[in-house]
């Protein structure tokens, strides 16, 4: 058996604990998500900020640009899960916010 991390440890305690909700009431869910692609979209696009710690303690960042509907953001959000470990936190913002890091 894999010996788990204390980050990958918190990350997995933090998606069971936000996870019943979703999983009890997904209309609640979708109409969360749908207020908050509301507020920040911009020209029928997203940003989803995002940052993770690798094992070696290696810090990354950025701003992914996505379409401003919640299929993209759940599909997203399902690649950055299944591609990172460790570590990671994620929000959503304004697109016009990738401007100033590149």
């Amino acid at each position: 058996m894999k010996v788990q991390t204390r980050a990958q440890k918190r990350a997995i305690k933090h998606i069971l604990k936000a996870s019943p909700a979703a999983i009890q009431d997904p209309i609640a869910a979708n109409a969360e998500d749908s207020q908050t692609i509301a507020k920040y979209a911009d020209g029928g696009r997203i940003g989803v900020a995002w940052s993770q710690i690798q094992a070696g303690g290696k810090r990354t960042s950025g701003i992914a640009i996505i379409p401003a509907t919640v299929p993209h953001l759940r599909k997203w959000l399902d690649r950055f899960y299944r591609s990172t470990e460790g570590y990671r936190t994620w929000r959503v913002t304004r697109p016009s916010a990738a401007e100033g890091r590149k």
